[in-house]
């Protein structure tokens, strides 16, 4: 699949997560953040299933995107 520059520049990527941290834990501390929700996929172990501790954040925006660069990312874990 081929990309747009502009579906690119709407993706983050998230490094250091905690291990702990679902999906869900993310797009919620994102749409806190940056008042957009966003579609996370953490990467996991194909075999144990377990969080790689990084993955991406695609943006409706890419303001959304720029915007949460800028502001980082609180969690805990």
């Amino acid at each position: 699949i081929k990309r747009s520059r502009e579906d690119k520049l709407r993706v983050v990527f998230l490094p250091n997560v905690p291990r702990s941290a679902s999906e869900i834990d993310i797009e919620d501390a994102l749409e806190k953040t940056v008042g957009s929700r966003p579609r996370v996929n953490v990467v996991r172990d194909a075999e144990t299933g377990m969080s790689e501790g990084f993955g991406h954040a695609t943006f409706a925006t890419i303001e959304a995107a720029d915007l949460a660069k800028t502001q980082g990312l609180e969690l805990g874990g």
